[in-house]
Protein backbone atom coordinates (compact mmCIF):
# COMPACT_ATOMS: atom_id res chain seq x y z
CA UNK A 1 0.00 0.00 0.00
CA UNK A 2 1.24 3.22 -0.70
CA UNK A 3 2.46 5.54 1.93
CA UNK A 4 0.38 8.88 1.31
CA UNK A 5 3.48 11.52 2.60
CA UNK A 6 5.64 9.74 -0.40
CA UNK A 7 4.85 11.40 -4.04
CA UNK A 8 3.89 9.41 -6.61
CA UNK A 9 6.58 9.00 -9.29
CA UNK A 10 4.15 9.79 -11.58
CA UNK A 11 3.26 13.76 -10.31
CA UNK A 12 4.55 16.70 -10.91
CA UNK A 13 6.11 18.63 -8.78
CA UNK A 14 5.64 22.08 -8.56
CA UNK A 15 8.64 23.28 -8.62
CA UNK A 16 10.65 26.30 -10.97
CA UNK A 17 12.87 24.06 -13.74
CA UNK A 18 15.27 26.65 -15.81
CA UNK A 19 15.52 26.15 -19.43
CA UNK A 20 18.96 24.83 -20.84
CA UNK A 21 19.77 28.52 -22.07
CA UNK A 22 18.89 29.40 -18.62
CA UNK A 23 21.36 26.96 -17.18
CA UNK A 24 23.90 27.48 -20.36
CA UNK A 25 24.06 31.43 -19.72
CA UNK A 26 24.27 30.90 -15.46
CA UNK A 27 27.49 28.12 -16.45
CA UNK A 28 28.95 31.03 -18.52
CA UNK A 29 28.59 33.42 -15.86
CA UNK A 30 31.62 34.34 -14.62
CA UNK A 31 32.46 37.19 -11.40
CA UNK A 32 35.04 39.57 -11.90
CA UNK A 33 38.22 38.88 -9.86
CA UNK A 34 39.60 41.79 -7.77
CA UNK A 35 42.26 42.29 -9.53
CA UNK A 36 40.94 42.76 -13.13
CA UNK A 37 38.60 45.48 -10.81
CA UNK A 38 41.12 46.81 -9.75
CA UNK A 39 43.22 47.36 -12.72
CA UNK A 40 39.91 48.55 -14.81
CA UNK A 41 39.21 51.15 -12.55
CA UNK A 42 42.76 52.48 -12.81
CA UNK A 43 42.95 52.33 -16.60
CA UNK A 44 39.59 53.78 -16.91
CA UNK A 45 40.57 56.73 -14.67
CA UNK A 46 43.78 57.67 -16.32
CA UNK A 47 41.44 57.62 -19.72
CA UNK A 48 39.03 59.69 -18.36
CA UNK A 49 42.08 62.02 -17.28
CA UNK A 50 43.53 62.16 -20.50
CA UNK A 51 40.69 63.17 -22.15
CA UNK A 52 39.21 65.56 -19.24
CA UNK A 53 39.55 68.50 -21.32
CA UNK A 54 37.84 66.73 -24.57
CA UNK A 55 35.24 65.35 -22.20
CA UNK A 56 34.89 68.76 -20.72
CA UNK A 57 34.18 70.26 -24.28
CA UNK A 58 31.75 67.38 -25.40
CA UNK A 59 29.95 68.26 -21.74
CA UNK A 60 29.60 71.84 -22.65
CA UNK A 61 28.50 70.66 -26.49
CA UNK A 62 25.45 68.94 -25.21
CA UNK A 63 24.80 71.53 -22.30
CA UNK A 64 24.31 74.10 -25.05
CA UNK A 65 22.72 72.30 -27.79
CA UNK A 66 19.29 71.94 -28.07
CA UNK A 67 20.08 69.10 -30.84
CA UNK A 68 22.27 66.96 -29.25
CA UNK A 69 21.52 67.42 -25.30
CA UNK A 70 20.14 63.68 -24.90
CA UNK A 71 24.17 62.84 -25.44
CA UNK A 72 24.82 63.53 -22.11
CA UNK A 73 22.45 60.63 -20.92
CA UNK A 74 24.09 58.15 -22.92
CA UNK A 75 26.45 56.96 -20.52
CA UNK A 76 23.91 57.13 -17.94
CA UNK A 77 21.86 54.86 -19.75
CA UNK A 78 24.28 52.15 -20.17
CA UNK A 79 25.90 52.22 -17.04
CA UNK A 80 22.35 51.61 -15.89
CA UNK A 81 21.75 48.89 -18.34
CA UNK A 82 25.01 46.78 -16.99
CA UNK A 83 24.07 47.39 -13.55
CA UNK A 84 20.89 45.78 -13.66
CA UNK A 85 22.06 42.61 -16.27
CA UNK A 86 25.21 42.43 -13.40
CA UNK A 87 24.45 39.05 -12.88
CA UNK A 88 24.22 38.07 -16.12
CA UNK A 89 27.70 39.03 -17.16
CA UNK A 90 31.00 37.22 -17.92
CA UNK A 91 34.55 38.28 -17.60
CA UNK A 92 37.18 36.55 -18.70
CA UNK A 93 40.84 36.21 -20.39
CA UNK A 94 42.12 39.17 -21.67
CA UNK A 95 40.95 39.50 -25.66
CA UNK A 96 43.94 41.16 -27.09
CA UNK A 97 42.93 41.56 -30.68
CA UNK A 98 40.01 42.82 -30.02
CA UNK A 99 42.06 45.29 -27.59
CA UNK A 100 44.43 46.32 -30.21
CA UNK A 101 41.95 47.09 -32.65
CA UNK A 102 39.96 49.11 -30.50
CA UNK A 103 43.15 51.04 -29.13
CA UNK A 104 44.38 51.53 -33.07
CA UNK A 105 40.73 52.85 -34.32
CA UNK A 106 40.57 54.63 -31.54
CA UNK A 107 44.42 56.00 -32.11
CA UNK A 108 44.06 56.87 -35.99
CA UNK A 109 40.96 58.84 -34.89
CA UNK A 110 42.71 61.07 -32.69
CA UNK A 111 45.25 61.15 -35.95
CA UNK A 112 42.40 62.53 -37.89
CA UNK A 113 41.02 64.93 -35.33
CA UNK A 114 44.89 66.29 -34.83
CA UNK A 115 44.72 66.93 -39.24
CA UNK A 116 41.56 68.35 -39.44
CA UNK A 117 41.96 70.75 -35.94
CA UNK A 118 44.84 72.39 -38.23
CA UNK A 119 42.19 73.11 -40.74
CA UNK A 120 39.45 75.92 -40.45
CA UNK A 121 35.97 75.78 -41.50
CA UNK A 122 34.99 72.66 -39.42
CA UNK A 123 31.61 72.42 -37.66
CA UNK A 124 32.07 71.68 -33.52
CA UNK A 125 29.97 69.17 -34.00
CA UNK A 126 32.50 67.35 -36.40
CA UNK A 127 35.63 67.56 -33.84
CA UNK A 128 33.15 66.58 -30.89
CA UNK A 129 32.22 63.46 -32.89
CA UNK A 130 36.01 62.29 -33.68
CA UNK A 131 37.19 63.08 -30.22
CA UNK A 132 33.93 60.87 -28.32
CA UNK A 133 34.51 58.52 -30.87
CA UNK A 134 38.26 58.01 -29.64
CA UNK A 135 37.57 57.96 -26.19
CA UNK A 136 34.66 54.87 -26.80
CA UNK A 137 37.19 53.42 -28.46
CA UNK A 138 40.46 53.38 -26.20
CA UNK A 139 37.49 52.28 -23.32
CA UNK A 140 36.31 49.80 -25.27
CA UNK A 141 39.71 48.43 -25.98
CA UNK A 142 40.49 48.40 -21.84
CA UNK A 143 37.16 46.61 -21.66
CA UNK A 144 38.72 43.60 -24.13
CA UNK A 145 42.38 44.01 -22.48
CA UNK A 146 41.28 43.75 -18.75
CA UNK A 147 37.47 42.57 -18.83
CA UNK A 148 37.68 40.29 -21.80
CA UNK A 149 36.02 39.15 -24.87
CA UNK A 150 33.14 37.36 -22.83
CA UNK A 151 32.13 41.03 -21.24
CA UNK A 152 31.86 42.42 -24.57
CA UNK A 153 29.88 39.96 -25.57
CA UNK A 154 27.61 39.91 -22.44
CA UNK A 155 27.64 43.43 -22.37
CA UNK A 156 26.96 44.30 -26.01
CA UNK A 157 24.02 46.19 -25.93
CA UNK A 158 25.37 48.50 -23.67
CA UNK A 159 28.52 49.01 -24.87
CA UNK A 160 26.99 49.38 -28.37
CA UNK A 161 24.81 52.21 -26.91
CA UNK A 162 27.71 54.41 -25.87
CA UNK A 163 27.95 55.70 -29.65
CA UNK A 164 25.29 57.77 -29.27
CA UNK A 165 27.60 59.37 -26.95
CA UNK A 166 28.86 60.63 -30.09
CA UNK A 167 26.88 63.58 -31.73
CA UNK A 168 25.97 63.65 -35.39
CA UNK A 169 28.51 65.11 -37.38
CA UNK A 170 27.50 68.40 -39.87
CA UNK A 171 27.52 66.76 -42.85
CA UNK A 172 25.29 63.83 -41.82
CA UNK A 173 22.93 66.04 -39.20
CA UNK A 174 22.26 67.96 -42.77
CA UNK A 175 21.28 65.48 -44.44
CA UNK A 176 19.38 63.41 -41.84
CA UNK A 177 17.23 66.67 -41.11
CA UNK A 178 16.40 67.53 -45.03
CA UNK A 179 15.35 64.17 -45.54
CA UNK A 180 12.74 64.67 -42.19
CA UNK A 181 12.25 67.80 -43.12
CA UNK A 182 10.74 67.29 -47.25
CA UNK A 183 9.64 63.87 -45.77
CA UNK A 184 7.65 65.94 -43.49
CA UNK A 185 6.22 68.98 -45.82
CA UNK A 186 5.46 65.82 -48.74
CA UNK A 187 3.29 64.11 -46.05
CA UNK A 188 1.24 67.34 -44.68
CA UNK A 189 0.68 67.72 -48.74
CA UNK A 190 -0.65 64.65 -48.59
CA UNK A 191 -3.30 65.49 -45.44
CA UNK A 192 -4.31 68.36 -46.60
CA UNK A 193 -5.20 67.36 -50.44
CA UNK A 194 -7.16 64.75 -48.74
CA UNK A 195 -9.13 66.99 -46.60
CA UNK A 196 -9.66 68.95 -49.62
CA UNK A 197 -8.01 72.14 -48.87
CA UNK A 198 -6.88 74.36 -52.32
CA UNK A 199 -3.09 75.11 -52.77
CA UNK A 200 -0.18 75.37 -54.52
CA UNK A 201 2.92 73.01 -52.77
CA UNK A 202 6.46 73.34 -54.17
CA UNK A 203 9.52 71.33 -52.03
CA UNK A 204 8.65 72.38 -48.49
CA UNK A 205 6.47 75.56 -48.82
CA UNK A 206 2.48 75.12 -48.91
CA UNK A 207 0.41 78.50 -50.56
CA UNK A 208 -3.11 77.73 -48.43
CA UNK A 209 -5.95 80.74 -48.86
CA UNK A 210 -5.02 83.37 -46.91
CA UNK A 211 -1.51 81.96 -45.80
CA UNK A 212 1.71 81.21 -47.17
CA UNK A 213 3.49 77.69 -44.75
CA UNK A 214 6.67 76.75 -45.30
CA UNK A 215 8.43 74.07 -43.42
CA UNK A 216 12.04 75.20 -42.12
CA UNK A 217 14.81 73.22 -41.14
CA UNK A 218 14.38 73.39 -37.63
CA UNK A 219 10.70 72.11 -37.96
CA UNK A 220 12.01 69.29 -39.23
CA UNK A 221 11.51 67.28 -35.86
CA UNK A 222 15.17 66.06 -36.04
CA UNK A 223 15.74 65.88 -31.97
CA UNK A 224 12.14 64.25 -31.04
CA UNK A 225 13.04 61.51 -33.84
CA UNK A 226 16.23 60.94 -32.55
CA UNK A 227 15.46 60.39 -29.21
CA UNK A 228 12.02 58.32 -30.11
CA UNK A 229 15.07 56.03 -32.14
CA UNK A 230 16.65 55.95 -28.64
CA UNK A 231 13.49 54.88 -27.01
CA UNK A 232 12.94 52.13 -29.34
CA UNK A 233 16.04 50.51 -28.94
CA UNK A 234 15.81 50.62 -25.36
CA UNK A 235 12.46 49.32 -25.19
CA UNK A 236 13.29 46.82 -28.13
CA UNK A 237 16.57 45.45 -25.80
CA UNK A 238 14.32 45.20 -22.36
CA UNK A 239 11.36 43.55 -24.08
CA UNK A 240 12.49 41.87 -26.80
CA UNK A 241 14.07 38.52 -27.88
CA UNK A 242 14.19 38.29 -31.30
CA UNK A 243 16.25 40.70 -33.07
CA UNK A 244 13.89 41.23 -36.01
CA UNK A 245 11.34 42.20 -33.98
CA UNK A 246 13.74 44.80 -32.46
CA UNK A 247 14.80 46.14 -36.01
CA UNK A 248 11.02 46.54 -36.99
CA UNK A 249 10.73 48.40 -33.85
CA UNK A 250 13.40 50.92 -34.56
CA UNK A 251 12.60 51.03 -38.39
CA UNK A 252 9.16 52.26 -37.92
CA UNK A 253 10.21 55.09 -35.37
CA UNK A 254 11.84 57.16 -39.42
CA UNK A 255 8.30 56.98 -40.52
CA UNK A 256 6.54 57.98 -37.01
CA UNK A 257 8.65 60.62 -36.83
CA UNK A 258 7.32 61.99 -40.12
CA UNK A 259 3.46 61.12 -39.72
CA UNK A 260 4.02 62.80 -36.27
CA UNK A 261 5.46 65.95 -37.90
CA UNK A 262 2.93 66.01 -40.95
CA UNK A 263 0.33 65.69 -37.84
CA UNK A 264 1.62 69.12 -36.27
CA UNK A 265 1.77 70.75 -39.50
CA UNK A 266 -1.85 69.43 -41.11
CA UNK A 267 -3.36 70.57 -37.50
CA UNK A 268 -1.53 74.32 -37.76
CA UNK A 269 -2.48 74.80 -41.36
CA UNK A 270 -5.87 73.72 -40.77
CA UNK A 271 -6.04 75.81 -37.93
CA UNK A 272 -4.73 78.81 -39.85
CA UNK A 273 -7.05 78.82 -43.25
CA UNK A 274 -10.50 77.35 -40.85
CA UNK A 275 -10.11 79.52 -37.69
CA UNK A 276 -7.51 82.09 -37.40
CA UNK A 277 -4.28 83.32 -38.67
CA UNK A 278 -3.36 83.73 -35.19
CA UNK A 279 -2.49 79.85 -34.58
CA UNK A 280 0.66 80.50 -36.35
CA UNK A 281 2.07 82.37 -33.35
CA UNK A 282 0.27 80.11 -30.72
CA UNK A 283 1.96 78.19 -28.28
CA UNK A 284 0.85 74.86 -30.48
CA UNK A 285 3.23 76.28 -32.67
CA UNK A 286 5.89 77.06 -30.94
CA UNK A 287 5.86 74.99 -27.49
CA UNK A 288 3.45 71.98 -29.20
CA UNK A 289 6.47 69.53 -29.56
CA UNK A 290 6.08 67.57 -26.64
CA UNK A 291 2.31 66.75 -27.35
CA UNK A 292 3.08 65.45 -30.58
CA UNK A 293 5.89 63.50 -29.27
CA UNK A 294 3.63 62.17 -26.57
CA UNK A 295 1.33 61.20 -29.24
CA UNK A 296 3.96 58.90 -31.26
CA UNK A 297 4.58 56.97 -28.26
CA UNK A 298 0.97 55.44 -28.83
CA UNK A 299 1.66 53.68 -31.79
CA UNK A 300 4.87 52.92 -30.53
CA UNK A 301 4.51 51.26 -27.66
CA UNK A 302 1.27 49.62 -29.44
CA UNK A 303 3.90 48.06 -31.44
CA UNK A 304 6.25 46.71 -28.80
CA UNK A 305 3.10 45.32 -27.25
CA UNK A 306 1.62 43.38 -30.48
CA UNK A 307 5.96 41.96 -31.40
CA UNK A 308 5.72 41.07 -27.48
CA UNK A 309 3.03 38.82 -27.34
CA UNK A 310 3.68 37.54 -31.32
CA UNK A 311 7.03 36.14 -29.34
CA UNK A 312 5.49 34.93 -26.41
CA UNK A 313 3.17 32.92 -28.42
CA UNK A 314 6.25 31.92 -30.57
CA UNK A 315 7.87 30.64 -27.84
CA UNK A 316 5.31 28.44 -26.08
CA UNK A 317 4.25 26.90 -29.27
CA UNK A 318 7.90 25.76 -29.43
Amino acid sequence: MPNPETPDATSSPAVFVPSPADLNREASASPISKPQLRVFVIAVTVLVACFSVLLYRWCQFGLRSDLFSYTLMVPFISGYLIWTNKNKLSFGPPARGLAFLFATMGGAVLVLFGLLSKSAGWAPSTQIALTTLSFILIFLAICAAVLGGKFLRSALFPLGFLIFMVPLPASAEYAFESFLQYGSAYASYILLKLAGNSMYFEGTTFMLPGITLEVAPECSGIRSTLVLFLTSLIAGHLFLRNNWNKAILASVVIVLGIARNALRIFTLAQLCVHVSLDWIDSPLHHRGGPIFFALSLIPLFFLLWYLRKRERRAYSAK
